[in-house]
């Protein structure tokens, strides 16, 4: 699977907060994201995270995040690549879908595959930080499995008021290769 395959099924969390910025409300001191936990939510799917491991246990925004992943894919990944989460957020007890809006909560990315070529352009070499790892920058990707055995992240100050985004959560995330769903993976967090 490609970097930004890792980026997205070990960034979920990331991605849904860092668009959040769209708010841009008075700017908060503080974000912290703790109570990660992660599984597989289809044992019976032919992709799977073997391994997903953040440090520091409760991340900081601004801040450094830390984390190391292993995803197994029995199968090739082809075009079209998609990715769907689906989040939740609860609210007096009961689990609430949040909507798809400018990238950040319920959204599908349709193609991951187009995405991979408008960032890496065909026919060039892969960035370093893919190509040490063996890991592609273009579809399609063979079945193997692909491991970041450590990647550092500086995360920004973001700017959303607290009471917008404090909470627990629950995503998940679906890949389908062509029309094949290939994995499901379902991540639990507290914001505050």
């Amino acid at each position: 699977m490609a970097w930004c395959c890792f980026s997205l099924l070990a960034m979920s969390v990331f991605l849904t907060l860092y668009t959040c910025k769209a708010f841009i409300l008075p700017p908060m001191n503080h974000l912290t994201l703790s109570n990660f936990s992660w599984s597989n939510c289809e044992e019976n799917l032919p992709g799977r995270v073997k391994h997903l491991i953040f440090n520091p246990n409760v991340i900081s925004f601004p801040g450094i995040l830390n984390f190391s992943e292993s995803y197994e894919t029995n199968v090739p990944l082809i075009s079209p690549l998609k990715i769907v989460y689906n989040v939740e957020r609860e609210i007096l007890g009961d689990w609430i879908n949040v909507p798809c809006f400018e990238n950040f909560g319920s959204c599908t990315l349709d193609n991951l595959c187009n995405l991979l070529d408008l960032i890496f352009k065909p026919g060039e070499a892969c960035p370093a930080l893919l190509s040490t790892y063996n890991i592609p920058c273009h579809c399609p990707f063979k079945a193997g499995t692909y491991t970041f055995p450590k990647i550092s992240i500086h995360l920004p100050n973001l700017k959303v008021p607290t009471w917008l985004v404090s909470g627990k959560y629950h995503t998940t995330e679906m890949i389908y290769s062509g029309e094949e769903k290939v994995s499901c993976t379902q991540y639990s967090y507290s914001l505050q």
